[in-house]
């Protein structure tokens, strides 16, 4: 199986599970390679790119094997050329090519690719988009980090019926700058509130105003009643 040597390959560049032997990963790599396969071509390319295995570094021969790799569906080849590309590593700086990669990578959801679409966008000039553009893409990264966990959290109490513990996570998920934590947390606090309940009522106001700003259209509309 070709995907199954191009996996081996990886553990062995690795050190995942066996002892690190390049040797051995490169011996996987090309033999995936060879039958076709995005991920050896790939796996190969990056010790190239490295010189795992080899006398020393080959640009010119990890671009070739990332642009296979790419043309094979690889986002992490698409990533390494963009790096290539705008570090200079294959002569001049090619922003235009980066930029070409860093987005064919993003669409897959490669999350180094989308941080280095938005600094291009923030410290390129001339490039169209800047700070509205680089803004909703570091906000896509922060939505992907591991305190998202959070919010699946504070979902699972409110499905079980615990809304208090609910509102809780929600908070917290809020005063971490989430969006949606923001707006649930909004919506539990005008649920829980008794009538005449003030401080929870401008409490909830706060938080669907805080969504708000970051887009949400149910905040939106709420604000606006």
């Amino acid at each position: 199986d070709v995907e199954s040597k191009a996996h081996l390959g990886h553990m062995y560049a690795s050190g995942l599970g066996v002892e690190e032997d390049n040797a051995t990963a490169l011996e996987y790599f090309r033999a995936s390679a060879e039958a076709g396969s995005g991920h050896g071509i790939y796996g190969l390319g990056y010790m190239q790119l490295s010189g795992a295995g080899f006398p020393k570094p080959d640009f010119r021969a990890a671009q070739q094997s990332f642009l296979e790799a790419s043309k094979a569906g690889s986002a992490d080849a698409h990533f390494h050329l963009g790096v290539m590309h705008v570090s200079g590593m294959l002569g001049r700086k090619n922003i235009a090519l980066a930029f070409q990669h860093f987005t064919s990578a993003s669409q897959a959801g490669h999350v180094l690719s989308l941080y280095n679409l938005a600094l291009l966008y923030l410290e390129t000039d001339g490039l169209k988009g800047g700070c509205a553009t680089a803004l909703p893409l570091l906000k896509s990264i922060a939505e992907k980090g591991e305190w998202m966990l959070v919010l699946k959290t504070a979902h699972q109490r409110y499905i079980k019926g615990d809304n208090q513990g609910a509102l809780d996570d929600y908070l917290r998920a809020a005063e971490m700058g989430l969006e949606i934590g923001q707006s649930n947390a909004a919506y539990l606090l005008e649920r829980l509130g008794r009538r005449g309940d003030n401080h929870s009522a401008a409490r909830a106001v706060y938080y669907h105003q805080l969504a708000a700003n970051q887009g949400h259209v149910d905040a939106l509309l709420r604000i606006g009643e």
